[in-house]
């Protein structure tokens, strides 16, 4: 009862320590795509229709009257049916470290707000790195299977994954779940099911696991996925990104629109993986003008901004692009980014760690919303507590969770592109 007590009386602590500008802070930071996407918080019912109009009545225009009538039509409107995807996130402090800090409130509120803040860093983390990937959940490509060098007992056999593009390895975390598919959101393998990530190599790009075996996972270019991610030929079940919305081939379905019946309803997708950086990101943003878009954001993996940064050399020009919380912009959080001449003002460049290394993205932000049902990040309380006792464990539990999918208004006027590897 005393232990119950303990984490009851502070719940209200923890109200104050997370009400909703500081979780906002603690979850955009370091997360630009995340940060600076306009939020909307009220994503209820079942769907929501994102309507476009993606070409005008062209066909009751002639120089002769008789013509543009006979010929005339309608404009042409599509609508995007979101649909919202749910992320969550689990987190649980044991009742001994409960009971070591009883009587002393500064150790278990620090105790608490370390585990918390930690598991809001982690969904965070999920959010950011889904925002921009196709829906799959596809984190990384395998470059190859091989022994630990290392030797010695427990590393004999296939463990350690080589990463086609080692820059990746910032999404994994030790203890994660994988699983793997021989193509993007293809049927999951089976031999092993799944493998624990036990060591992660961050400078060469390896992740070790539990021992694979006689695995079907060693091929180049398999994918790579946390466990109960994956889309394994189905439906997916994490929230399509800018992948989804600007993909390298139109789809006949998405969010129940045919993109193939006019390429405005998919971003532009151009290959340009043998330009230079500065030459890569003026052209992406001006075929992305002559559709009508104004590229005033472009986001790219740090690998690719470094390539950017040498280019400029003394040209340089900084400046700070500000998040935008549920209730707009979120004057504490900026991210550093550096100016690009545009064919219709400047463009500010900001680099992301999750952020497809492979791939950079010019965007026009006010076509894009992060829509969500409530606050982007948030706890799972609808009883209203924050912790609960576990049912068949010796502890406590959190969940936080987001439920919500990005959408954009003008996927023409937003592109990305194929970057070398850096």
């Amino acid at each position: 009862m005393a232990a119950s007590t303990t984490v009851s009386s502070f719940d209200a602590a923890m109200k104050q320590i997370y009400r909703p500008s500081n979780v906002e802070n603690l979850t955009y930071r370091r997360r630009p795509l995340f940060g600076m996407l306009a939020k909307n918080e009220g994503f209820g019912g079942r769907n929501q229709p994102i309507v476009i109009q993606y070409a005008n009545p062209a066909g009751g225009r002639s120089a002769t009257f008789a013509t543009a009538q006979s010929n005339r039509s309608a404009m042409k409107l599509s609508a995007f049916l979101l649909t919202r995807v749910s992320d969550y996130q689990i987190c649980t402090i044991d009742s001994e470290v409960i009971e070591a800090t009883r009587g002393d409130t500064y150790a278990f509120l620090s105790a608490l707000k370390q585990k918390t803040d930690s598991a809001f860093n982690s969904l965070s983390d999920a959010i950011e790195s889904a925002l921009f990937r196709s829906g799959s959940g596809a984190l990384a490509q395998v470059s190859s299977v091989t022994a630990n060098p290392d030797s010695g007992s427990g590393y004999t056999t296939n463990d350690r994954i080589v990463l086609l593009y080692p820059d990746d390895v910032t999404n994994f975390e030790v203890d994660m779940s994988l699983v793997c598919s021989a193509t993007d959101g293809a049927a999951l393998s089976s031999s092993p099911a799944s493998a624990t990530v036990t060591k992660i190599d961050r400078t060469n790009g390896y992740v070790q696991v539990t021992d694979l075996g006689s695995t079907d996972w060693g091929t180049s270019g398999y994918f790579l996925y946390v466990e109960g991610d994956a889309q394994n030929a189905g439906t997916a079940v994490k929230l399509s990104g800018l992948n989804a919305w600007m993909p390298t081939s139109a789809s006949t379905s998405f969010f129940g629109v045919n993109q193939t019946l006019d390429s405005r309803l998919a971003g532009l997708y151009f290959d340009s993986s043998s330009d230079s950086m500065e030459d890569a990101i003026i052209d992406l943003q001006s075929k992305i003008g002559r559709e009508g878009g104004a590229v005033d954001t472009y986001i790219c993996h740090n690998s690719q901004y470094r390539r950017l940064i040498k280019e400029l050399g003394a040209k340089k020009i900084y400046a700070d692009t500000m998040a935008q919380g549920g209730k707009g912009d979120e004057a504490t959080i900026g991210y550093r980014s550096v100016v690009v001449d545009g064919d219709y003002g400047e463009i500010r460049v900001v680099p992301a760690n999750k952020c497809p290394v492979k791939y950079g993205y010019g965007l026009q932000k006010d076509t894009w919303t992060f829509h969500t049902l409530g606050a982007a990040t948030k706890f799972l309380m609808e009883d209203g507590l924050r912790i609960l006792r576990q049912a068949s464990s010796d502890g406590y539990e959190m969940r936080m969770v987001m439920r919500g999918n990005l959408a954009c208004t003008a996927p023409v006027w937003n592109g990305r592109h194929l970057l070398p590897t850096p």
